[in-house]
């Protein structure tokens, strides 16, 4: 099965490969780096021998043995988080374990080096590594191929209504959701005296004013 998905990587890192993109994103078994580095917020980018213990040193041997000059090879922070980060409160004031996303960092591989053979390197490289992978392109898919979706002007208004939209869009450019996350609603009831109700047939119409257009009707 390994062998399978080493051919796999392979394969589609030959076909992503031929850009100039020459990163790698490597997680590190944050034990042996130096937290130092990490939490000085003037160094964004430095050689790999400079972040890791000495206890990372056979390790960085066998890098060197591969790739001699592995050791200056540019990292550069992903995160501007520290190991002092460890806790988020949510909206419900609950505290959050924050990961260790420090601990992971960009790799610059010089153009005379096969990039192929770096990663699966440095995939054999455990324990100090946990896991490396090409840092391939992605572009956001935003609007769906829904028919019917320009008529919901609710979400991204129209041209009649600029701004009756929520710019759903740009939300979607940072996260659609996913199938895992359970959403449930509790509402107390409805205050069928509120004056916003006091309606004839069971529908309500607000009409835009001077200054916003609501896209209601």
């Amino acid at each position: 099965m390994r062998l399978l998905f080493t051919l796999f990587l392979l394969f589609s890192l030959n076909l992503y490969c031929q850009t100039t993109n020459r990163q790698v994103i490597i997680k590190f078994n944050y034990a042996y780096l130096d937290f130092n580095i990490v939490d000085n917020k003037y160094y964004f980018t430095f050689p790999v021998k400079q972040i890791l213990k000495s206890s990372a040193k056979e390790y960085l041997l066998k890098m060197e043995n591969e790739f001699p000059g592995f050791s200056d090879w540019e990292l550069t922070k992903i995160f501007s988080l520290t190991t002092k980060d460890t806790l988020s409160i949510s909206r419900l004031g609950e505290k959050v374990t924050i990961p260790p996303f420090w601990a992971a960092l960009t790799l610059n591989v010089p153009e005379s080096v096969s990039i192929q053979k770096v990663i699966v390197q440095l995939d054999h490289l455990s324990p100090i590594i946990e896991y490396c992978h090409y840092n391939f392109p992605a572009e956001f898919s935003g609007a769906p191929n829904d028919s019917l979706y320009p008529k919901q002007i609710s979400l991204s208004g129209s041209s009649a209504f600029p701004n009756a939209g929520i710019n759903i869009e740009d939300a979607w450019e940072i996260e659609t959701g996913k199938s895992f996350i359970k959403v449930g609603v509790h509402d107390s009831g409805i205050d069928t005296l509120h004056p916003d109700l006091e309606v004839i047939f069971g529908g309500a119409y607000l009409l835009p004013d001077n200054s916003t257009d609501y896209g209601w009707g």
